[in-house]
């Protein structure tokens, strides 16, 4: 994290983290192991207890899996997606509370371009309809 994130200097953001309950919330385990002459990562994530995350990292492929994962809750939804981003996993999810729904998202590349062009098309005819002049 640079400076220019939350707008406050490093010190200042070490500061705001460390005094906010936030921190209670989460808990980050990470455990080295060597099995069949490959050097492992283990990474756990909890929240409130309970784990939502298990990443390997096997460090002699270099590769990253997402092993295991949990949710029920907005703030899992944006730690495991978050956690997927930052490590290179091709991997999102979704929470739905009005239904209680927490999944996996599987849409792939083209599915996510027409539904991304439809919302375009979509945006303009509403455009068209509603103020013609900011297309002419």
């Amino acid at each position: 994290m640079g400076n220019h994130m939350w707008g406050m200097s490093r010190e200042a953001q070490r500061e705001y983290i460390s005094s906010t309950q936030m921190i209670d919330q989460w808990r980050v385990t990470v455990h080295r192991t060597k099995q069949d002459g490959r050097r492992y990562r283990n990474i756990i994530v909890d929240h409130y207890g309970t784990e939502i995350a298990f990443i390997i990292i096997d460090e002699t492929r270099g590769t990253v899996d997402l092993h295991n994962y949990y949710g029920e809750s907005n703030s899992d939804r944006d730690a495991l997606n978050g956690l997927c981003s930052h490590y290179g996993i091709d991997r999102r999810f979704r929470y739905r509370p009005s239904i209680g729904e927490f999944t996996e998202v599987t849409a792939d590349r083209e599915d996510i371009g027409k539904i991304q062009s439809d919302m375009i098309a979509m945006r303009q005819e509403h455009i068209r309809k509603e103020a013609p002049w900011i297309l002419s």
